[in-house]
């Protein structure tokens, strides 16, 4: 990761190397699919714009489907422990207990203070829950072993609602990121980075920093960085919340393609006319208690 302009940026000869990429996830083809979603007169793209998008180049079926819960939790609270000496802060979390199945697709609803990030870190393995039960991926979380956990990590992809992409570097150096600290032989890095930033729309962008990109562009490389490494179950937090409304209806378009390829998804929002558009099960939390979805 040198510096800002020394990048592996999308080169012609990686266009082989980048359709034998598609070919193996996709059965052998070599070719991705368009969208197949219906024009809405009021989502602000059009049938054209929906074609352009094209299907994530991940193989249907790679995802193993067991019919069982990827997340599960049972009687599940959060507290956040104090720094020594400290007096315990309340419950952010409490009581919470439900199922999302493999491949299941969930809005997280509720106020803002209701819980909706706390319960995505939970789900993102950045704390662990102080009551009950919490099993991801078949591993039970407050139970695992710390070495167990970056592991279990890597299968999870989280798109935050400020990006947090690196400024110094790329839109291709960020999408890589997560492939070159697990260790990805470079060819590979190049071939899977390139594919993906083409299937969000910024392969011309490889080479921008985030300071030259749109904020509909920047939650385009968060998407194609949580999603390179082929997480079995993808995070949202307010992703929609910067973006304007055609933007967020090319996310949503997005987030339903990964989905309709058997990633299990998780968006948090409290944009009502989002959900309205694209009605699905939800989970309701208001003041850390669940109200609905359980």
């Amino acid at each position: 990761m040198g510096a800002a302009r020394a990048t592996q940026t999308a080169r012609p000869d990686a266009e082989p190397v980048v359709g034998n990429l598609v070919g193996r996830m996709a059965g052998g083809t070599g070719q991705s699919h368009p969208i197949r979603f219906r024009d809405r007169p009021d989502s602000g793209l059009g049938a054209a714009q929906l074609q352009r998008l094209q299907a994530p180049p991940f193989r249907h079926g790679a995802i193993q489907w067991q019919n069982s819960a990827m997340v599960r939790l049972e009687g599940v609270g959060l507290q956040y422990r104090p720094a020594a000496g400290g007096v315990p802060g309340p419950a952010v979390l409490s009581g919470l207990s439900f199922d999302v199945p493999e491949g299941g697709f969930r809005w997280l609803l509720g106020p803002s203070g209701a819980g909706k990030t706390s319960l995505l870190r939970l789900l993102h393995l950045a704390v662990r829950p102080t009551d009950g039960r919490l099993t991801i991926l078949g591993t039970e979380v407050d139970h695992a072993a710390r070495h167990a956990l970056p592991a279990l990590r890597r299968r999870i992809g989280m798109v935050f609602q400020d990006f947090r992409l690196l400024p110094h570097l790329v839109a291709y150096d960020n999408v890589a990121l997560p492939l070159r600290l697990g260790g990805r032989p470079e060819g590979q890095i190049r071939a899977d980075v390139t594919e993906m930033l083409r299937w969000v729309g910024l392969q011309k962008k490889a080479n921008a920093l985030p300071a030259e990109l749109s904020g509909g562009e920047q939650q385009r490389v968060a998407i194609a960085r949580a999603v390179v490494g082929r997480p079995n179950l993808l995070l949202a937090d307010e992703p929609t919340g910067n973006l304007d409304d055609i933007q967020a209806e090319r996310l949503m378009v997005l987030l339903h393609e990964l989905n309709r390829v058997g990633t299990t998804v998780i968006v948090a929002t409290h944009n009502d006319a989002l959900v309205a558009r694209h009605p699905g099960d939800a989970l309701r939390l208001d003041n850390g208690r669940l109200l609905a979805g359980g």
